[in-house]
C-alpha cells in the first residue's frame, strides 16, 4: 500500500493534520527535533526539508506508525473498501501509459 492513501499528498498534508490523524506520529517528528507546535502549519514535504531528509522518508515512517496504530484489519468497512478502491483505481492509472499504443 502506498503511505499517500493513508496520509495524503506529503506537498499538502501539514503537521498538523498528520498529529490530528495519529497522535503518535508526534514521536516522528520530535525524532527530527521538530517540535510539531512550532511547524503545524509546515507541509510535511516542508518538515522533511528542514529536517534534512527526504519527503518520501518521512513520509514512509510516519505511515507506518499509523499502520501499526491503526491495522487495517481494524478499519471500519466503509474505510476500508474507500481505501482498496482508491489503491485499486492508483494502480491501474500507473499502468495507462504502459498500455498506450
Amino acid at each position: 500500500m502506498r503511505y499517500q492513501s493513508v496520509l495524503g499528498n506529503c506537498n499538502e498534508t501539514t503537521v498538523r493534520r498528520m498529529i490530528q490523524q495519529c497522535p503518535e506520529t508526534s514521536a516522528v517528528f520530535q525524532k527530527y527535533h521538530l517540535e510539531p507546535s512550532h511547524h503545524n502549519c509546515k507541509t510535511l514535504q516542508q518538515a522533511a526539508e528542514q529536517a534534512g531528509i527526504e519527503g518520501d522518508v518521512l513520509c514512509q515512517q510516519l505511515f507506518d506508525v499509523c499502520m501499526a496504530q491503526k491495522p487495517l484489519e481494524d478499519m471500519e468497512t466503509d474505510a476500508l473498501l474507500k481505501l482498496l478502491s482508491t489503491e485499486y483505481d492508483a494502480v491501474h492509472l500507473e499502468q495507462l501509459p504502459a498500455l498506450h499504443r
